[in-house]
């Protein structure tokens, strides 16, 4: 497939995602959270990197509130930094880092209207935190396949971000509803699969 393909697919993908009532994203995202709690390596990792949900993505704000509430686990959320402080920013050669959040009140409004973490008070999650802690990432994206195959926006942050040698043990699983799977996604040099992906119905692994 074509680079213009695998956009076709996106913009396919994201409408079929957005089709789905806000009742209908809340309830499967429930299912689909009980499903990841219940891992062993959830239940392993001391520290979670996890996104906040955006548009039509899975919710996981709820679940990120309650784990907060409960102090068990360390939790960190993306960012994307611009190559600006002024208010607009410039994103051209921006890359993604995860930030520490202790309450939801910590999340701002940021890159293209995702809620992300204030960094100037919080701790970067760096290479000492991931050669000392279990770590497990929870990462979104629009179209999955059943092997591990992803395509996410086409800004390729994750991708780039999970590229740091450090980060090669950690346990990546993605969050989907069933109507953003397709057969099998078109794969490029700089894209990388995910340990485990997980539907309202179903749970793939195959790594990790």
């Amino acid at each position: 497939m074509k680079i213009n393909e695998r956009d076709l697919l996106r913009k396919e993908y994201r409408a079929k995602r957005e089709q789905l009532s806000e009742e209908e994203r809340r309830k499967k995202s429930g299912v689909i959270i009980k499903k990841l709690t219940s891992l062993l390596v959830y239940h392993e990792a001391r520290i979670i990197l996890t996104y906040i949900e955006y548009g039509s993505e899975v919710r996981t704000s709820d679940w990120v509130e309650f784990a907060l509430s409960e102090g068990e686990k360390r939790i960190f959320c993306p960012k994307v930094t611009s190559d600006s402080d002024n208010d607009k920013g410039d994103y051209r050669t921006a890359e993604m880092e995860f930030f520490e959040i202790t309450t939801m009140k910590q999340l701002t409004e940021g890159y293209r209207g995702i809620s992300e973490p204030e960094s100037r008070n919080s701790q970067l999650f760096s290479k000492e935190f991931a050669e000392q802690n279990r770590v497990l990432m929870v990462i979104p994206g629009l179209v999955f396949d059943p092997k591990g195959g992803r395509l996410g926006y086409g800004g390729g942050f994750y991708d780039h971000y999970r590229k740091r040698s450090y980060l090669s043990a950690i346990t990546t699983v993605a969050l989907a509803f069933d109507c953003q799977i397709y057969k099998e996604v078109p794969f490029s040099d700089n894209d990388i699969k995910t340990d485990m992906l997980i539907t309202e119905t179903n749970a793939y692994t195959w790594g990790g």
